[in-house]
């Protein structure tokens, strides 16, 4: 066993409940930062307005009352 930091040995660990519970926040905020949530907004947004003109449509109307 080679000398740690201060010279004395280092023995491996396990990490403790609350270490495991940091590093996987840590991992799904990690994965959270990489959805594009903003361009998902817009679409969102794009695809309501869109959604609206065509059931306000006059041809819809039209379509429905023949």
């Amino acid at each position: 066993m080679r000398g740690g930091r201060y010279g004395y040995p280092e023995f491996p660990t396990t990490p403790t409940a609350l270490e495991e519970i940091s590093s996987k926040l840590t991992n799904l905020v990690a994965k959270i930062d990489k959805v594009p949530i903003e361009q998902i907004g817009y679409d969102l947004r794009d695809t309501v307005q869109g959604a609206k003109r065509i059931a306000n449509s006059p041809e819809l109307a039209e379509t429905l009352k023949s």
